[in-house]
């Protein structure tokens, strides 16, 4: 019988696999500084590399593993540095101490390993068996790959079960009676802040402009303009509305005048994308609106309401599938549910 406390993964894997798992995560923790990789994982418990990375994100995801980064010179090979987040990669101007080669970070120089957290342990004794634990070079191991395979999204905005505990809280605070419409306010914008600050490549927080107040400011940090990251732009502006009732259409505009000022009239780039976060539904009329105000200018605004919020709380949905989603639903004017169809699963 494998052990218990992996038994999660068997929507994945086997049981005979588990135990092959646990068997390795044991050498491991014999040896806490060395890392894991999808590749290594993938031969040792006999898996594909696209299985071996989500296996490891589930693992990232109960804080039996951590994940970390590595850049690695395009021309020689050598590991240069290692990183805690994608958000600390410097992505121009780097110069391999080995071989003096001058690059700029793309996905294929960018590896993912992972490492066992303190505290959890997998007791198996001791294996006569040394494994070389060195981070590999292969391609399964990058992050090309694992946008490749379509696990970013996953990758970058991964909470654990602690977050999620902190996540349910606020969503209870927001849609419980608070006693003035500040209160009600400030719960719904401590929300959304955490909530967007919980992906890896986003910081947010409220921001006083000159002339606006914006509930969310978030600013996107990811250096690689791939997948949604080349349709989110480098800024997000949210504006949250705590009506009870539908809120007004004309909050389409209010939010895309603020982006056009931001952007210059439309002589700048500066926020391609505005979020309305509401407790009702958005009106009826608000994908055709959104639709007419996006060919015009150039800015998707989608709309997040309590059932949205819901599904990201309660049912674990993924942020930046559900903006992906939203934003071709916009985009497009679709009227298939994109979901329904297995397009998207947030």
């Amino acid at each position: 019988m494998c052990c218990s406390h992996l038994l999660f993964l068997s929507a994945l894997i086997e049981e005979d696999k588990i135990s092959r798992l646990e068997t390795f995560l044991s050498e491991c923790s014999d040896r806490p500084a060395l890392v894991i990789t999808v590749s290594r994982v993938a031969t040792t418990i006999d898996i594909s590399p696209q299985v071996a990375s989500k296996v490891l994100q589930e693992l990232a995801k109960k804080d039996i593993l951590t994940t970390k980064y590595a850049l690695r010179c395009p021309e020689c090979g050598t590991l240069l540095k290692r990183y805690n987040g994608l958000n600390e990669v410097e992505c121009v101007g780097n110069i391999c101490y080995k071989c003096n080669e001058k690059f700029d970070v793309s996905p294929e120089e960018i590896e993912i390993f992972y490492t066992i957290n303190d505290g959890y342990f997998f007791r198996e004794g001791q294996h006569e068996k040394e494994v070389d634990y060195s981070v590999s070079a292969a391609h399964e191991n990058s992050l090309k790959f694992l946008i490749e395979s379509g696990g970013i999204n996953t990758l970058l905005f991964n909470p654990n079960d602690s977050e999620y505990t902190i996540l349910r809280s606020l969503f209870s605070d927001v849609f419980n009676h608070q006693t003035t419409t500040k209160a009600k306010g400030d719960t719904l914008e401590r929300l959304v802040a955490y909530l967007f600050g919980l992906c890896e490549a986003f910081k947010a927080g409220e921001i006083r402009t000159s002339t606006n107040q914006i509930d969310c400011f978030v600013a996107n940090d990811f250096f690689c303009n791939l997948g949604i990251f080349g349709q989110i732009g480098p800024r997000i502006i949210i504006e949250c509305k705590n009506e009870e009732k539908t809120p007004k259409v004309d909050y389409i505009e209010k939010l895309g005048s603020i982006i056009s000022l931001a952007n210059a009239g439309g002589q700048a780039n500066y926020v391609r994308l505005g979020i309305i976060v509401s407790k009702a539904k958005p009106p009826r009329t608000y994908k055709s609106l959104a639709n007419r105000f996006y060919l015009s200018n150039k800015i998707v605004i989608i709309s997040l309401c309590k059932e949205d919020l819901s599904e990201l709380v309660e049912k674990k949905k993924n942020l930046l599938e559900m903006i992906e989603r939203k934003m071709t639903e916009v985009v497009m004017e679709t009227t298939t549910d994109l979901r329904r169809n297995g397009i998207y699963n947030a």
